[in-house]
C-alpha cells in the first residue's frame, strides 16, 4: 500500500443484524470480515493501491461447519510480505481472542503466519467479547516457531480501545459506570470507533514494525446488549 491517507470501515459477524448502524461519514475501503479468499489488489479512486489477502477457515472442536478444521490439524494461511491487509473470520492466536471464559480461541497458525509477513493491518471478528483495535510491535525477526508470547514487543504496542471501556463491568465504580455509559452513548451517536494511524500520528502503522489488529465484531456475546459499533 503507497503512503496514501486511505480511511476504512471494519466490520463482521453482522449476522443481518437490523438493529446495525451503519456510519453515514466517506470512507475509501469498507471491509466485512467474512468468506473471502485468496488474494486481491486493488487501485483505489484515492490512489493508494492494496494488496488484500483473505481466509475464512477458523478452527473448532467439531470442525462441523462451514470453512472449519479442527484444532490438532494444522491448516496452511500463504501470507506473503506484499501483503497490506489481512481479513480473516477468526483472530490469530493471542490477539483479541480472548473469550468470556478466559480462554484464548484464536487459530496458533494463523498468528505465525501474520507475525512472518506482518501487514499493516489484520481484521477479523469471530468472537465476539473480543471486539477491539490493538496496534502490535513486532520484535525484529521472527521467531523458529511465532506465538504471542515471544513475537510481540509488548513495550511497541498500545490497546486502542476495548469493551472495558464503554461497557459496565461487575466490579467498576459507579463514576466509572457513569464514564462508559457515556463514552458508549458518544459511539453509538457517531456509529462507529475511529482511529488513525498514518505517518503523522502519535501510533502511526510502520510497515514490517507494526500492525493494526481489529475484531470488528458487531453482535455482542449477550444478544440483550446493544450491537457493538465497526
Amino acid at each position: 500500500m503507497q503512503d496514501i491517507k486511505t480511511r476504512f470501515l471494519i466490520l463482521s459477524d453482522t449476522r443481518a443484524g437490523k438493529e446495525l448502524i451503519v456510519p453515514t461519514t466517506p470512507v475509501d475501503v469498507a471491509i466485512h470480515c467474512g468468506d473471502l479468499t485468496s488474494i486481491h489488489h486493488f487501485d483505489l479512486r484515492n490512489g493508494a493501491k492494496l494488496t488484500v489477502y483473505a481466509n475464512p477457515f477458523t478452527p473448532s472442536p467439531e470442525a462441523d461447519g462451514g470453512f472449519q478444521f479442527k484444532r490438532a490439524e494444522q491448516h496452511n494461511f500463504h501470507i506473503d510480505k506484499t501483503v497490506d491487509i489481512v481479513i480473516t473470520h477468526g483472530p490469530p492466536k493471542g490477539v483479541l481472542d480472548m473469550t468470556s471464559s478466559r480462554q484464548r480461541a484464536g487459530c496458533e497458525d494463523l498468528f505465525a503466519a501474520v507475525a512472518k509477513a506482518c501487514p499493516r493491518l489484520h481484521c477479523f471478528g469471530h468472537i465476539h467479547e473480543g471486539w477491539r483495535a490493538k496496534l502490535v510491535g513486532w520484535r525484529d525477526a521472527p521467531s523458529e516457531h511465532p506465538s504471542h508470547f515471544t513475537d510481540i514487543r509488548n513495550e511497541a504496542s498500545a490497546v486502542i480501545e476495548t469493551l472495558a471501556t464503554i461497557r459496565a463491568g461487575k466490579r467498576d465504580t459507579p463514576d466509572l459506570i457513569s464514564e462508559n455509559q457515556n463514552r458508549s452513548r458518544t459511539l453509538m451517536m457517531h456509529g462507529y470507533r475511529a482511529t488513525s494511524h498514518c505517518a503523522n500520528d502519535k501510533r502511526p502503522i510502520r510497515p514490517g514494525v507494526t500492525t493494526l489488529f481489529v475484531n470488528a465484531a458487531i453482535q455482542p456475546e449477550d444478544h440483550e446488549e446493544e450491537a457493538q459499533v465497526p
